[in-house]
């Protein structure tokens, strides 16, 4: 066999006729390990001022808080007016609740509305019972608006055609 006889090589074999170049492999990731640390040194960063922002924060915040002396003093203090003991707060609203419900009072002394001790109205509630809606005794429900204007006669005002609107 001659060289003449031989098939030439095809120019596009299918597959790499070269290795990969492991210079530009190191390159590419020497430059993907830098993109990484600097945006986890980046972040460290943020975080670090954002912590040191919220301290100073805070030390601002126990040097202005109001004791309940001052805001006892001051009824009228400027906003934001926060709770500085909710706990007592909490305690102190349900003591007040608790007395509303377990004392006497007039709710609306020009009407004769008072207010009874809770377990005393459950007393007379189980004796007297609910009222019935057929019973002529049983007390009238106040009206509503709706059932106001829903009693009214309909007035109507006649409407005179305006000059776009024709007349039949």
């Amino acid at each position: 066999m001659t060289m003449s006889n031989q098939e030439a090589p095809p120019a596009n074999p299918g597959y790499e006729a070269t290795d990969a170049n492991p210079r530009l492999i190191w390159i590419t990731a020497g430059g993907l390990v830098a993109v990484v640390a600097g945006v986890i040194g980046g972040i460290a960063l943020m975080f670090s001022f954002l912590h040191r922002r919220d301290l100073a924060a805070q030390e601002r915040t126990r040097d202005e808080r109001v004791t309940q002396a001052v805001a006892e003093t001051r009824p009228h203090f400027p906003a934001p007016r926060l709770q500085v003991a909710p706990e007592v707060d909490l305690a102190t609203l349900r003591a007040r609740e608790d007395a509303e419900l377990n004392s006497y009072g007039w709710l609306d002394r020009k009407a004769g509305i008072v207010r009874l001790p809770i377990e005393r109205a459950m007393d007379l509630l189980v004796r007297r019972g609910l009222p019935v809606r057929g019973d002529p005794n049983a007390p009238k429900p106040a009206l509503t608006p709706l059932d106001m204007q829903q009693s009214r006669p309909l007035q109507r005002q006649p409407v005179s055609p305006g000059p776009l609107q024709e007349t039949r």
